[in-house]
């Protein structure tokens, strides 16, 4: 088999044995020639002085022993020559154990990470801890986070990922009390949030970072980092590096920081390290340091009366010239400024376009209005252009235009342009940009352009300048997006001329999709009318590399919706916030409608409240796309191992889930294609503690199997059933240990609408809501019966928004106040027509008027309807009955929805109730009422 493998290989490449020959002899004779020619050489220049200026040596040898020297290397090189290695690998070894004794981490140098006092060649003094945090060096090389000789981020302990590495230590207990990977390349919102709530005050925090940990870095997010003591984090640009050690609440700059940027040409920045020994607190806090301040300048002041002038004439008449010389030093040319950038003055210097009546708008601006036309260009080909009160100002060929920032100053007054600059803020951070925004007079407005690329050294005190002329998306402005702005200094508020189109960029920063250019004809008042909250828009990096991943996802996928935010909605009352039903895993079992997955999680977000960290979603190892979808919402996924039937998956889920999820006592279950509603955890929530309080009820479930359209309209009523209705549904963790644990196999075996056999059918109960607060999306399977009934006909369900409904009686949802409510209930029932209960029974597709309900006692009353039975599961006349109201009813399937020989429905307002002879409930039945049955 092998010789037929090398000859099929031979046969490809060469086409025949012959060819194949001929190619290794032609590869011989070329290795032998170039031996031939250089080995000579080698050997001759092994005794060769080399007599290069570069190459000489600081101390020579004496005449005679350089002879000898000379006669030793020609009598025998070879000794010669072993003699010069042994002395080389001594010299790399002394130079070794001086770099080690030099170095107080060279065990982390060598990759260890086991080391005694964080690699520190010492142990530290008593009151201070050894600490060691080092970035990590591209993708693959982790980052390292030691503190008091424990090792809590190494390659062999908790590996670092891509972004900002955090560990989070008691400043007390000097316990670690959380470990954190923030992939802010994606996005900064779960840093933000870590950062604002999570921590508490007076903790440390140990930052490094690794890859990449700046491209979706906010200023917001920077700032945040000012409260741990930060004073540089807004220099780190793309694929720097950086560390940091500091404390929430101490003043900017106490923290202990370092940064490593990336060299020109160098993929990744070298490693930031800062180690040593901590002192606890990190720094002065910021008021300790407000007040050495005022300490000092009150020390200044006071001795301002007692100083002299310098006598030191030297030093004056040095700096005299320093100034003058300085003063004296002409201007640059804009052609030499022109990669820092570089502005025109009025006064002759500004170069004005071709006209163009009202900046190309059809009629002229009304009033005092200023006609403005803001162009970004395409791409990097098509060059920016801005025109003012009907002349360009910038365009190409004129006044610079191009990479970076594009700004036109004007007065609204004299209606003249007095400045004009463009300031590559790609290639240069120069201080110029800064200067420019600071000289702005009031009242003046700032035309501004970004073209090509505008972010990459675009520092944070830039843009708060142009934030504080009503800038809402500078803050938002990265690689090579595209943005136009009219800002007015001394604006109260935000511009409302303002656009940002993202561009959509790789780690890499190589442009995948370039952004749509913008191009907008505007009449600009003289004074701005300031919007009083920020315009909002977000950068969804995640959405749009899914999206241009996978097809079939319709609106989702739009180009209109690839920015709109994925955020849960906020709770209803901030009292809420922390109700138990929002701390729930929630567990998602996906099938392999995507699009149903989509619509699921979306109108999961929807509901108040909702924690997406408690969201986790299960799916098929050899469908991956689940989990990809997963992280577009910012939830976690888990892929099981692959399986033929939903039903096994089903199983997996649950109970990998409580292995997953071993503190919580319930688990909300969610099934394939099973759209919740925006009340789906406000009804959870609201009956989560009779639960909680009573044995008998193992859950609550979302869905109503009676409730078909016409038959459920008490969305304030909760019903108490003997059955496992499934779709969505909270189950009890005692339930699924004494019940389910060991016989999902056995119990579990069909879909959950199917009804699962659990054992002891009767000693326990969920409750159900009257109106449905899940639907199940279109049935695309062989249509059975069953599914035909269940999915083939109307239903009722809560509307999808912002309604929250109230439960009327989720306080008596619990077994004695249930039976109390039930029994007074029936006891003020009234009795439905007679005839039409007899036809309806004795005629199989006869079905009762509801209609008739409402003429009988108008809205709200309660009506009761018995039947005899021979037995306690003997449901002949019950299922006869569901089907005249139009309830659940399959030949061969027990009857849905039962609650102790009762099953009890909606119409309006109208309760009505089903009770059996041999149901505890029939005791209540009025003496005049009649008692049904099948013939």
């Amino acid at each position: 088999m092998k010789c037929l493998k090398i000859h099929r290989i031979i046969k490809t490449y060469f086409g025949n044995c012959r060819n194949f020959v001929a190619w290794c002899a032609a590869i011989v004779v070329v290795i032998f020639t170039i031996d031939m020619l250089i080995s000579p050489r080698l050997k001759h220049s092994k005794g060769r002085r080399v007599n290069s200026k570069e190459n000489e040596p600081t101390t020579r040898p004496i005449a005679g022993e350089e002879e000898e020297e000379e006669g030793a290397k020609e009598k025998h090189p070879d000794a010669v020559q072993q003699q010069q290695q042994q002395q080389q690998q001594q010299q790399q070894q002394q130079q070794q154990q001086q770099q080690q004794q030099q170095s107080p981490f060279s065990s982390h140098n060598r990759g260890l990470s086991h080391a005694v006092h964080c690699g520190l060649a010492s142990e530290c003094p008593k009151g201070k801890f050894s600490f060691f945090v080092r970035s990590g060096y591209g993708r693959d090389d982790s980052a390292t986070v030691c503190f008091n000789g424990n090792y809590i981020i190494a390659e062999d302990k908790v590996k670092s990922g891509r972004g900002m590495n955090m560990v989070v230590i008691d400043d007390v207990t000097l316990k670690v009390e959380e470990i954190k990977v923030f992939d802010v390349f994606t996005s900064d919102a779960s840093l933000m949030s870590f950062l604002q709530n999570e921590i508490k005050d007076h903790h440390i925090i140990m930052v490094t970072s690794q890859d990449e940990a700046s491209f979706n870095l906010s200023a917001a997010a920077r700032s945040e980092f000012n409260k741990f003591g930060s004073s540089i984090l807004d220099r780190v640009n793309f694929r720097d590096n950086y560390a940091i050690v500091g404390q929430k609440g101490i003043a900017v700059g106490e923290a202990i920081e370092t940064i490593q940027s990336r060299k020109d040409g160098m993929q990744f920045a070298e490693n930031a390290v800062t180690a040593g020994c901590l002192t606890i607190p990190v720094g002065q806090s910021k008021g300790e340091v407000d007040k050495e301040k005022k300490i000092e300048q009150a020390e200044d002041e006071d001795s301002k009366g007692d100083r002299r002038p310098s006598n030191d004439k030297a030093d004056s008449q040095e700096q005299q010239k320093k100034t003058k010389k300085e003063a004296e030093a002409p201007e640059p040319k804009d052609k030499e400024n022109k990669e820092a950038g570089g502005q025109k003055e009025a006064g002759g210097q500004i170069k004005l376009g071709e006209d163009q009546l009202n900046c190309g708008m059809k009629s002229a601006c009304p009033g005092p209005s200023i006609a403005v036309h803001l162009f970004t260009g395409v791409r990097a080909a098509e060059l920016p252009k801005i025109c003012v009160n009907g002349k360009y100002v910038i365009s190409s060929g004129l006044n610079d235009a191009g990479r970076g920032l594009n700004f036109v100053v004007f007065d609204p007054d004299s209606k003249q342009v007095t400045r004009v600059a463009r300031f590559d803020t790609y290639g240069s951070d120069d201080d110029s940009l800064e200067l420019f925004l600071e000289v702005l007079k009031e009242g003046e407005l700032l035309l501004a352009v970004a073209h090509d690329e505008a972010s990459m050294k675009l520092k944070k005190s830039i843009r708060d300048s142009i934030e504080g002329l009503g800038s809402s998306y500078i803050r938002l402005l990265s690689f090579r997006d595209v943005w136009t702005f009219v800002g007015q200094k001394g604006i109260k508020g935000f511009s409302p001329y303002e656009q940002l189109e993202f561009s959509d960029a790789n780690s890499d920063r190589q442009i995948l999709t370039w952004p749509d250019p913008i191009d907008v004809r505007i009449c600009v008042p003289p004074k701005l009318e300031a919007l009083s909250e920020k315009k909002v828009r977000v950068r969804n990096i995640l959405r749009r590399n899914f999206c241009k991943k996978h097809d079939g996802y319709g609106e989702f996928c739009s180009k209109e919706n690839f920015e709109k935010p994925l955020v849960p909605a906020p709770p209803v009352d901030k009292s809420l916030a922390n109700d138990p039903i929002f701390n729930i895993p929630i567990v998602i079992i996906a099938g392999l409608d995507y699009n149903s997955l989509r619509r699921q999680l979306e109108n999961l977000m929807s509901n108040r409240g909702i924690k997406v960290e408690m969201v986790k979603i299960f799916y098929d190892e050899k469908f991956g796309e689940a989990g990809e979808l997963a992280t577009v919402f910012n939830m976690t996924s888990h892929k099981l191992d692959s399986s033929i039937k939903y039903t096994e998956l089903l199983r997996k889920a649950i109970n990998v889930s409580w292995t997953q999820f071993p503190n919580s006592k319930y688990l909300i279950i969610l099934e394939e294609e099973v759209f919740p509603s925006s009340d789906f955890l406000n009804f959870f929530r609201q009956c989560l503690p009779s639960v909680e309080t009573d044995d008998t009820l193992v859950g609550i479930s979302a869905w109503n199997e009676n409730a078909y359209r016409g038959r459920a309209g008490a969305s304030h009523l909760a019903y108490r059933v003997e059955t496992l209705p499934g779709l969505g549904f909270l189950l009890k963790k005692s339930f699924y240990e004494k019940r389910l644990k060991d016989r999902m196999n056995e119990c579990c075996m069909r879909r959950s609408w199917e009804g699962w056999s659990v054992e002891g059918v009767g000693d326990f109960e969920m409750v159900i809501p009257d109106v449905s607060r899940v639907e199940r999306g279109q049935y695309n399977g062989r249509m059975t019966p069953l599914l035909r009934e269940l999915f083939g006909r109307p239903r009722d369900a809560v509307e999808f928004g912002d309604k929250l409904y109230q439960v009327s009686n989720a306080d008596s949802l619990q077994s004695e106040k249930y039976e109390s409510h039930l029994k007074s209930t029936i006891s003020r029932s009234r009795s439905l027509d007679e005839n039409q209960l007899q036809k309806c029974l004795s005629d199989d597709k006869a079905i009762y008027p509801m209609e008739t309900m409402e003429s009988v006692a108008g809205r709200g009353g309660s009506y009761a309807v018995f039947y005899e039975q021979k037995t306690s599961a003997d449901d002949r006349t019950l299922s006869a009955l569901c089907r005249c109201f139009g309830l659940f009813h399959v030949p061969k399937y027990k009857v849905r929805g039962t609650h102790r020989g009762l099953v009890r429905f909606s119409h309006g307002n109208n309760s009505v109730l089903l009770i059996g002879s041999e149901s505890s409930y029939f005791d209540e039945k009025p003496k005049t009422a009649i008692v049904l049955q099948k013939n």
